[in-house]
């Protein structure tokens, strides 16, 4: 009896040994490898997690702000895997996914890790370029107009000239025979 036991407990130790254990990121990383081929007409945003949750395993959480909103989807993908079908799905209803708890976790707020990562990134452009530029304040997130006017900031220190690229000439302008008068009238 002692040696049957004995056995059985060596047979599941070595079982279990050669199984190795996943982590969550690996699950998740499969999870969002899997690819999908949807249609979505006018599908509400929770819907369309809901459906990504069931195809791939992967669990989505969604901010209760972003559930009352709801936007409506339209998407059509071919093979696309679960991930950057998740990315689309943001970027089309104007949230913001991020990792929180082993899960994925829908949102309306920014990352804080990307709106400094960003600001990171273009301080390091302006000191390499020795450009001066203006960031807003920590937790701040950059606006379309503070990316402009950072832009055009580095092109002024680079000095950037656009190239003028002149159109044909047709015949209307100023010409020498006709000084102040572009439609040859005297």
């Amino acid at each position: 009896m002692r040696k049957v036991l004995m056995s059985a407990l060596m047979v599941s130790i070595c079982c279990v040994s050669t199984v190795r254990a996943q982590s969550w990121e690996e699950r998740m990383w499969l999870q969002l490898n899997k690819k999908m081929t949807v249609d979505l007409v006018d599908t509400k945003l929770t819907e369309a997690c809901n459906l990504v949750a069931q195809i791939s395993g992967v669990t989505l959480i969604i901010d209760p702000k972003v559930r009352t909103n709801d936007t409506l989807i339209n998407l059509r993908v071919k093979d696309m895997d679960s991930g950057t079908f998740i990315k689309w799905l943001t970027k089309l209803s104007g949230t913001y996914a991020q990792i929180k708890d082993h899960a994925i976790f829908i949102t309306d707020k920014q990352p804080e890790e990307e709106i400094e990562g960003e600001k990171n990134e273009l301080a390091i452009l302006a000191a390499t370029m020795k450009a001066e530029i203006t960031l807003p304040a920590p937790g701040i997130p950059l606006t379309d107009a503070d990316r402009v006017q950072i832009a055009l900031k580095l092109m002024e220190k680079e000095e950037y000239k656009p190239t003028d690229f002149p159109g044909p000439d047709i015949g209307i302008g100023v010409k020498e025979n006709n000084v102040g008068d572009p439609f040859g009238k005297k």
